[in-house]
């Protein structure tokens, strides 16, 4: 694989935009603490200097007094506003880093990586679901939660720190050019420095082109790290001997990556060490020359510690500023994806009008068309459809025939490129979408599994507001024909559902199954929709909820999807639906008369159950 395939990369202007918005967000998260920092880091930025220059006049007349043996006292005298200048930086350096740790970590970094965790996930909650299930949203989403706070943190603090490093630099650089340092020195001091920094810049640039175009096969390593570290895949793993080639595999891709960034990185090696030696030879040439005026009488010992140091301090200044600068551009590349992601804005257009219903309303969809996408085949082709106030529907066909895709253009999750969905005779798009989901309350076929919750939170989260009410809590869980396995759960309610937290338990698919139910009788709505239900549930369970659900929920409607015949047979009504359309509607026993593909599918499903 090549490292110069296309990435994406902002183009200045889009960096300035990228950085403006991270230096607010930065800004907006450390509060007044900054201005503090400000103050500390210039000071920090010019002190060594200082430190420098008053040691040096201290030395020399430390000198002085040894060679003119002059008194402790007329030393004093002679030495007292150094030593007061000395002492006054000692104890405002003292006071500005009295604790750093409290400052620099928990209020600034710590409070940083906590602001940015919570403005991801408080973003994440209000994109609508049409837009989270984009493949290309969600490879951002990867990108940017992977990532974390550390690109976004390295390019504001490290920006932050590179402009002080380039005011102490400045300093340092005038102070060089009084001293008298020769500006040959400082020039090929400067232009190695320099170099060395585009060196780093094209290595940070080339390991973000690898990590961007071996984001696929990371996503791979993760999954395959899972199934090390999941109980429930862990047992499979062990039984068919597939942890070994699940190791091998893990272990091509991982070195793989690395040969790639071994034979990226190789070629940049042997610049780097010939620039540390030019700047190494610089700073030797610019010392013997320091030494050659003391030896020449033309600085004293004091002027000989501060060149020595001043040039120590104006190379590290420049290599410090380089570096934070080079961190802050590095940080800028990985830090866009986080930036991109709080850029998306929601697909749908939702209304504002309220939509406050206390009975069940009548859905109609009118000639509805959708796909997903422009380049795939429909999903749903002009299919007209009205669902009654309290009726008990049924909606069955083959995977893929559309029946999923149907409840979420009635939530308004999607939206069809032709025709129009009514509740209550009001189109869905003016509504509030909000509205729509107090209205209707749907456990879809992929049901959460909220392992680090208690049981009694997995059903009352519906309804949170009223998750207190141990009462109703038990008869949703009766309900769901799920209070038998829950009263023999070590603290039953409290239970966690995660082994790897203290007193938890795992469940099986069924027992979660029944959960995601009792979710439902928790907090029904005015419309349950029920997504191959109980699909991991046993025969009698499954017998049981369905007598719970058209005897408990009688002033309800209630929509049930499946493949399985046999699930579906007491509803009043039944939709058949195939490749989009609906092909067949009616009771179970009209179905059967009609000797149609109902009747032809309920007769292969009841022979595939003889045949077992």
């Amino acid at each position: 694989m090549s490292v110069r395939d296309n990435h994406p990369r902002p183009d200045w202007r889009q960096s300035l935009k990228i950085v403006a918005w991270y230096w607010r967000f930065y800004w907006c998260s450390i509060g007044w603490v900054g201005f503090y920092r400000l103050i500390r880091d210039l000071f920090q930025a010019v002190s060594p200097l200082l430190y420098a220059f008053f040691f040096a006049r201290i030395l020399d007349l430390l000198v002085a007094a040894v060679k003119y043996q002059l008194s402790l006292d007329v030393f004093l005298t002679q030495a007292r506003f150094w030593l007061l200048a000395y002492g006054l930086i000692w104890l405002v350096d003292v006071l500005l880093n009295f604790d750093n740790w409290f400052f620099g970590n928990l209020l600034t970094e710590e409070r940083f990586r906590l602001l940015f965790r919570q403005a991801f996930i408080n973003h994440f909650s209000r994109l609508d679901y049409a837009r989270l299930e984009n493949a290309k949203t969600q490879g951002l989403i990867i990108k940017a939660w992977e990532q974390g706070p550390w690109p976004a943190y390295a390019l504001t603090e490290q920006l932050w720190k590179g402009l002080i490093n380039l005011v102490g630099f400045i300093v340092y650089f005038i102070w060089a050019v009084v001293f008298g340092l020769p500006f040959r020195f400082i020039a090929l001091i400067s232009g190695a420095a320099l170099l060395r920094s585009m060196v780093l810049i094209i290595k940070s640039r080339i390991g973000f082109r690898i990590y961007d175009r071996t984001t696929k096969k990371s996503i791979v390593l993760w999954r395959l790290y899972d199934f090390f570290t999941k109980f429930n895949i862990i047992l499979e793993s062990k039984l068919s001997q597939a942890d070994q080639y699940l190791s091998q595999k893990y272990q091509t891709i991982t070195q793989r990556i690395f040969q790639w960034r071994v034979k990226a990185f190789l070629p940049w090696v042997g610049a780097t060490l010939i620039l540390d030696l030019i700047i190494l030879a610089a700073k030797l040439i610019a010392y013997w020359w320091l030494m050659g005026q003391f030896l020449l009488r033309r600085f004293s010992v004091g002027d000989l510690t501060f060149g020595v140091n001043l040039i120590f301090r104006f190379h590290n200044a420049l290599l410090e500023t380089i570096w934070r600068l080079h961190e802050a551009i590095n940080g800028l590349m990985y830090a866009q994806y986080f930036y991109r992601f709080q850029q998306l804005r929601p697909v749908l257009h939702c209304g504002s009008k309220r939509l406050e219903l206390t009975e069940p309303p009548e859905i109609r969809l009118e000639r509805v068309w959708f796909r997903y996408d422009p380049d795939q085949d429909w999903v749903l082709r002009d299919l007209s459809l009205v669902i009654k106030p309290r009726e008990d529907l049924a909606i069955v066909g083959e995977n893929g025939a559309g029946k999923t895709t149907l409840i979420k253009l009635i939530l308004h999750l999607y939206e069809p490129q032709r025709g129009r969905i009514l509740i209550n005779g009001l189109d869905i798009r003016e509504v509030k979408q909000e509205d729509l989901l107090r209205l209707i309350r749907v456990i879809p076929q992929d049901f959460a599994r909220y392992q680090v919750l208690t049981v009694a939170e997995n059903i009352g989260i519906s309804d949170w507001h009223r998750l207190e009410d141990e009462e109703r809590l038990w008869q949703a869980a009766k309900l769901a024909e799920a209070k038998e396995f829950i009263e023999r759960l070590p603290n039953k309610l409290a239970t966690p559902l995660s082994k790897e937290l203290e007193g938890g338990v795992e469940l099986s698919t069924g027992q979660w199954q029944k959960l995601a139910l009792a979710r439902l009788f928790f907090n029904p709505g005015q419309i349950l929709v029920l997504d191959e239900p109980t699909a991991s549930i046993d025969p009698v369970s499954e017998y049981r909820i369905f007598s719970n659900i058209y005897e408990q929920i009688k002033d309800k409607t209630v929509i049930i999807i499946s493949h399985r015949y046999q699930t579906i047979r007491s509803a009043k009504r039944i939709v058949v639906i195939k490749n989009g359309r609906i092909i067949e509607e009616g009771s179970h026993r009209q179905l059967l008369a009609k000797n149609g593909y109902y009747a032809s599918a309920w007769k292969m499903q009841q022979r595939g159950k003889l045949e077992k």
